[in-house]
This record gives C-alpha cells, structure tokens and sequence, in this order.
C-alpha cells in the first residue's frame, strides 16, 4: 500500500488530524487487539507470528508483527505498513490517493471516545458506581517534618534504590525520636505540595507503617510528579502499591509511576486519578501475581481507563518485590501482554 508521506495534516470537518501523532497515540497492537487478533499470535524472537487475518494463510505463520517498530507483514500475500495500512484492509478503505479515511477511521474509533470535555469528566466522576467513606476526607498537612533522614545509610542500597534517588524523593533513614526510629522513611505529599504523612520501611519488615492518622485511602503518592513526567512514548500512568515501588520504578527510568497505598484502589482515590488524568487515558497496573486484590483494582480502573495489566513474580529478598533491573526488563515486554479495554471508555 502506498501513500504520500507528506499528507501530514488531515482535515476532518473543521479540524486537523495530525498523521504523525495519531500514529505515536494508537500503537498496532491496540489495534490487533481491537480485531481480537493479538491474543492469536505468538511470540516469536523480537516478533509475534500467526495466520493472515487478511489471506489466512496458515503455512509457516507468515503473518508477522513488530510492536517496537509499529508494523506488519504478510510474507505470503504480501500486505504490509502501519496502523494506517491494517486499518485500510480490515475496513477495505483504499488509501491509495490518500490517508485521509483510514486516519479518520483511527481518530475515531480510538480516540474520539476518549475526548471527554469538562463538563463531562464532571459527571463521569460522578458515575463511579458507588460512594465510600472516603469521599469528601482529606489528610491534614503535618505541623512537623522528620528531620535528618540519611540518604546515604546503607539501607538505602539494601531497599534496592540508589542514593541519588533516595535524595530525590527526599528519602532516607530516620534515627531520630518517635515511630519512625530506625526506619527508612519516604514523605508523602498532596497535589498542592504540602507534606501530609510518611511511610516508613524497617530491616526485616516488608510492611510499610504510616502515622497513625493518615487515611491512606484518600491520597495517591506522587500522582502529580507521575503525570508531569509522561512522555508519548510511554505506556500512561504505572500504578503501584507501595512508595517503595515507585522509587524502584525511578531507579529503572520510570518516572511516571503512582502508588495507592493499600489494598484496593478507592473510588476517591480513582476521582484524583480523573481530576488530572483523563478518562480513557493508558494506565499500566503492575501488581504481584499473588496479589488477590488485582481483580478489585482491575474492576475499579477499567470503569475510566485503558488499562494493560503487568503482573510481577515477587522476590522475597527484594523488599519492594522486584528490583530494578528485573522490572526493566519485565517493563520492555509491554508490548506483548494483555491489554485490558472497555470499549464505552467510562461506566
């Protein structure tokens, strides 16, 4: 299929579709996933192979895809390109003269949905099923802050993060006087910046211990911070449990992870989510494969967002239950997992 690359900027009624960003927004492999093809392929080396959706040849497999390049090919009836190109054959469009159907048929089934204007996202938070005790609460910004927590200690090397990011967060072992003697300590603030709790870490402990007035369920550690630093080419917001998780995740280069805190994700907890990250937007749950509260947490973010579940065997002797070089690689096989949709964006 050819088309002329310089058809950068498609018009669609009085708008502009942007080529170049519709193909960096919609990878291929939601769109495999949205044929209900992805879950029939196998992977095989950097590529997943399977049957021609497009001539259902099924010799050899020689239908192949490239979720790092975003594209595909059929070495038995030849079709081969992008989103653009799939999408032109799934849908016979003929972009022969042109992108313009195919880019308009992407904008819309992929995105459009997940425009929501402001006073929809209103009524969406307003439409997570249920209310709990949480709404309305709010964690009270300290009078007093821990002071001399050492970055340096080595506990900080034993929790499987570096000093450098233990300065970062403003982290490090706490020697002074109360609950947090001996602990290795990380602040926790709200969307304004005011310092609002602690968590704290002790050798032997995998634990966490928060002040005994924090409601951990109304507050999301580093949810601003994570959102500031997304990037197009990342795979959304990466929800996590604990604090500790998220700066492992930092350590490995991602910097846009949020923690929950507790068990079950909240529904005040998923409102904060929407009140600065849009319905429909890409979520990344990464949670232990033993963690029993998945299907909860799965259930409650599904109602908002596209969410691709990760899961993680748990080391033990990790305290945050991976490392940093393990869930780096783990993080580069994105591409290949289960993608979680709900097709109505929100419920």
């Amino acid at each position: 299929m050819k088309h002329t690359r310089n058809d950068v900027l498609l018009r669609k009624g009085d708008t502009m579709l942007d080529f170049k960003k519709l193909k960096q927004q919609v990878s291929l492999e939601r769109v495999l996933n949205h044929y209900e093809i992805l879950d029939n392929l196998t992977q095989r080396g950097k590529s997943l192979r399977g049957n021609c959706p497009f001539c259902e040849d099924s010799e050899k497999y020689p239908f192949s895809v490239s979720l790092e390049k975003n594209a595909f090919q059929c070495f038995a009836c030849k079709v081969s390109g992008n989103i653009f190109d799939f999408v032109a054959l799934a849908e016979h469009i003929d972009i022969s003269k042109g992108l313009r159907k195919a880019a308009e048929f992407v904008d819309q089934t992929f995105l459009s949905k997940q425009k929501i204007q402001p006073e929809q996202k209103k009524e969406v938070e307003q439409n997570i099923s249920g209310n709990d005790d949480q709404e309305g609460s709010v964690n009270l910004p300290l009078t007093f802050a821990l002071k001399g927590a050492d970055p340096t200690h080595h506990f900080t090397e034993d929790l499987g993060i570096s000093e450098k990011t233990a300065t970062d967060f403003g982290s490090g072992f706490y020697s002074g006087r109360g609950m947090f003697k001996n602990h290795f300590v990380i602040p926790i603030s709200n969307p304004g910046g005011e310092l609002i709790g602690y968590n704290g870490i002790i050798k032997g402990n995998s634990i966490p211990v928060y002040p005994p007035k924090f409601v951990k369920e109304i507050d999301l550690f580093k949810l601003i911070t994570a959102k500031d630093n997304l990037s197009q080419n990342d795979y959304g917001l990466t929800v996590v449990r604990d604090p500790l998780q998220v700066l492992v995740l930092a350590d490995a280069g991602f910097t846009n992870a949020v923690a929950y805190m507790c068990d079950v994700l909240s529904k005040e907890q998923l409102r904060q989510l929407l009140r600065v990250y849009d319905a429909g937007s890409k979520i990344t749950l990464l949670c232990a494969s033993d963690d029993h509260h998945t299907p909860e947490n799965l259930t409650q973010l599904i109602q908002c967002f596209y969410v691709r579940l990760v899961r993680f065997d748990r080391k033990e002797r990790t305290p945050a239950g991976f490392a940093c070089d393990e869930i780096s690689d783990l993080l580069a096989l994105l591409h290949i997992l289960l993608i979680v949709n709900t097709d109505s964006g929100a419920t």
